[in-house]
């Protein structure tokens, strides 16, 4: 970086002063979408509530004749479309706010890893740093008072230093020191065997010599040095004997440094995960097939990607129609067509499937969210097995005395798989729902008249949930169209 060691201080200042303020407008952000996301839900619960209050406004008079008191309808479906225009606007803000959360991930990201690079910087800087003051210090003769100035220049660049590592929520290891680099080590004369003095030219980061003379490591002092006044050799043995701790051979220097550099890397990994948050996977597939060889485990478009799949499930592929088979340990259940709408005990999200000769529609969590067809005779006596049990998302939300519900009738020879039932209040699949199955039965069984009717129904659900919170029921005889609602609850 260019940048001088004590302006790092207010360059980390800067630092954190932006990954604060990303932080503050991420939660702002994220409060605003938590907002508008709760909004969203409450109106499509009230069109929800709107849709089955218009169950009211069919009814039928104390003679059996069916009436329909289209003022109510016509009320209802106009508030139901000032809930979908508010809908409209919240999911517009929500998107706008979602993308603004994105971008400032991102530029957080990019903060952080500068804030990484700073402090690996910081770190590569101290080291050296504190190597040099070693070296000032042993400056001697006619660099003793140069030697002391650049001491003190140093300790401010360390002190600024470690402020600075400090301020990014980091700190400095200089790594236990470092010695002068270069020249050779020779025992002084008369001195303590652990003191050792550096001859021969040795020199610091900057250039200046930090020992006077060109002594060639024979084990004497050079002549420039002896020659100084009593003085100077006392100044230069308390030098020596206060710094000698604080000398090693160069070959250690070599170590320690390489140490240092390791504890720099070390500091910054730290930030290593949020380098790569900003990076996006290109596929879940290849996701999924990078870690095959480690026996991991994913999902992709609900299909399970397991170690050594030698032949992927393919959701576009056509099979025999009407079958069930087992691929990679999961059992797959095809439509009319030979498709998959199943696998498992889960219906396929965003599928449109023909089973029976009534076709179906699930949503992007498996839910049906249409289901209907020009209804059939029935070609079979007595009531038609239900293999399936309701899944457990929908038995999670379940009412107590729901029952699994057919939505076209086994009476019209419709399947009894759960692609053809809902969780079902007891009372209205037995008597409310039920009645307009009987109606409907009795004109498609009708031996004086051969007629078409056309059924179609719609289950409507509450946020996540897997249970309907009514049905809107369309159905044509003969062309002529008709429409019933129902609440999936007790009226009793």
């Amino acid at each position: 970086m260019a940048i001088r060691s004590v302006d790092f201080v207010s360059y980390a200042e800067r630092i954190v002063s932006s990954e604060r303020a990303c932080e503050v407008q991420i939660v702002s952000l994220e409060h605003r979408a938590s907002e508008l996301q709760s909004e969203i839900s409450r109106l499509e619960s009230e069109i929800a509530y709107l849709e089955s209050e218009i169950a009211s406004a069919y009814y039928v008079d104390s003679e059996g004749n069916y009436h329909t008191d289209y003022s109510l309808i016509s009320s209802i479906r106009m508030q139901q479309a000032s809930c979908r225009s508010r809908i409209n606007m919240a999911s517009g803000e929500l998107s706008s706010v979602r993308h603004e959360i994105t971008v400032t991930k991102i530029e957080l990201a990019r903060i952080r890893a500068e804030k990484a690079d700073a402090i690996a910087e910081i770190q590569d800087r101290a080291v050296t740093t504190s190597r040099n003051i070693t070296k000032a210090g042993l400056m001697t003769g006619d660099y003793l008072r140069t030697g002391a100035n650049l001491q003190g220049s140093f300790q401010t660049s360390l002190n600024a230093l470690s402020r600075a590592a400090s301020i990014l929520g980091s700190h400095i290891s200089t790594g236990g020191g470092g010695g002068s680099s270069g020249g050779h080590a020779s025992r002084s004369r008369g001195g303590s065997a652990s003191v050792r003095r550096w001859n021969g030219g040795s020199s610091f980061s900057g250039g200046l010599h930090a020992v006077s003379g060109q002594g060639s490591g024979t084990g004497r002092s050079s002549s420039r040095f002896q020659s100084t006044s009593r003085g100077t050799r006392s100044q230069v043995r308390q030098m020596r004997s206060a710094g000698s701790t604080g000398i090693s051979h160069p070959k250690r220097q070599r170590t320690e440094f390489q140490s240092a550099k390791s504890s720099a890397v070390s500091s910054s990994s730290v930030f290593a995960s949020v380098r790569s948050a900003a990076s996006v996977q290109p596929s879940g597939r290849k996701y999924a097939s990078s870690r095959s060889a480690s026996g991991i485990s994913r999902t992709l478009h609900s299909i399970p990607v397991r170690r050594g799949d030698a032949s992927p499930i393919d959701l576009n592929m056509r099979y025999a129609s009407n079958t069930k088979f087992k691929q990679n340990g999961v059992t797959c259940y095809t439509d009319d067509d030979g498709k998959i709408f199943r696998m498992g005990n889960k219906l396929l999200g965003g599928r449109t499937y023909t089973v029976g000769g009534y076709t179906y529609q699930t949503d992007d969590l498996g839910r049906i969210i249409m289901a209907g067809g020009v209804l059939q005779k029935k070609d079979h006596t007595g009531r038609g097995n239900m293999p399936d049990q309701m899944t457990a998302g929908s038995k999670a939300q379940n009412f107590s005395g729901d029952q699994r519900g057919h939505l076209i009738a086994d009476m019209f020879n419709a399947s009894g798989g759960m692609e053809n039932f809902v969780a079902m209040d007891a009372h209205l699949n037995q008597v409310r729902y039920r009645s307009l199955e009987m109606k409907l039965a009795a004109l498609v069984n009708d031996p004086a008249h051969d007629n078409q009717v056309s059924y179609f129904v719609r289950p409507v659900y509450h946020g996540g949930s897997y249970r309907p919170v009514g049905f809107a029921v369309e159905y044509t005889v003969n062309g002529e169209q008709f429409s019933e609602r129902f609440y999936n609850g007790s009226l009793r």
